[in-house]
């Protein structure tokens, strides 16, 4: 994939990332499916391409867009896979990233692991994710993130060299303001600042 094309990927991602985050309540019961779903919706919007559930070598990916300056077939094309996942626990990261590099092939230049955090304090599990992977004999070296936050790694793959993101979405049990009146009003409480009628 073009840097440019990954990176408008990873900066459309984060703007809808952000609107995710102002209203966690909205997203954090939804099955890592779901949520995929929406982002997929969300990148077709701004670049058209974006698919879900699409076979590629080991099984099937849960975010795949074709980069679409390489659509011409002078050359082999190239695609940008994301998977997602629910964050469980450390355990899991090893397993996660083996089941993403199983989707790429030579072509398959950038990639995107990106956790859904349903957890107090998710920072701590983003340098849990960053660390665990660091370790891992894949990896290289690493690059300044495109989004802030967001580390951005090099990974030697038997196909090739890979650009790995990692992109967390953290919906953490804090609620927005318009969350918390959303759920007082659910519950027949007037909206925070409001006077009960005398």
């Amino acid at each position: 994939m073009a840097d440019a094309s990954f990176t408008d990927l990873l900066r459309t991602i984060r703007v809808w990332a952000d609107a995710v985050h102002r209203h966690p309540t909205a997203y954090v019961q939804l099955a890592e499916e779901r949520i995929s779903d929406l982002l997929t919706a969300t990148l077709n919007a701004a670049l058209p391409g974006a698919q879900r559930e699409v076979y590629s070598r080991s099984g099937k990916t849960d975010l795949y867009v074709r980069a679409d300056v390489l659509a011409t077939g002078a050359a082999p094309a190239k695609v940008f896979i994301c998977e997602c996942k629910r964050w469980s626990g450390p355990g899991q990261v090893a397993g996660d990233l083996e089941q993403l590099l199983g989707y790429l092939d030579g072509a398959d230049t950038a990639a995107v692991l990106l956790y859904i955090i349903d957890r107090a304090h998710p920072a701590r599990v983003h340098q849990t994710v960053t660390a665990t992977l660091r370790k891992r004999p894949e990896y290289r070296s690493e690059e300044e993130p495109i989004v802030h936050g967001w580390p951005l790694l090099y990974l030697q793959t038997p196909t090739g060299q890979v650009r790995l993101c990692l992109v967390f979405l953290d919906l953490p049990a804090t609620r927005s303001a318009a969350d918390r009146d959303a759920r007082s009003r659910q519950q027949g409480a007037p909206p925070r600042g409001t006077r009960p009628a005398r």
